[in-house]
């Protein structure tokens, strides 16, 4: 399910509109933060090359809870 969510993404950004509501970019980090996934599929998030914003999900993530040589290593 959220894989799906994930390859619908078609912009990034934070938030919008006259109540604040939060993008699906914003959405999917806060789930992700929620399930806490395997570094493994963050890495295959990270290495998709066939969309950009799953692979700049993967990123924003890494570099949110990876430590310090998993975060800041690129893949």
């Amino acid at each position: 399910m959220l894989t799906g969510l994930v390859l619908q993404l078609d912009h990034i950004g934070g938030t919008f509109g006259g109540n604040v509501k939060p993008v699906p970019f914003i959405q999917l980090v806060l789930k992700l933060l929620q399930i806490q996934p395997d570094k493994d599929i963050i890495v295959e998030f990270i290495k998709n090359e066939e969309f950009k914003y799953v692979r700049a999900l993967g990123a924003f993530y890494m570099r949110l809870v990876g430590l310090p040589p998993w975060g800041y290593n690129p893949v």
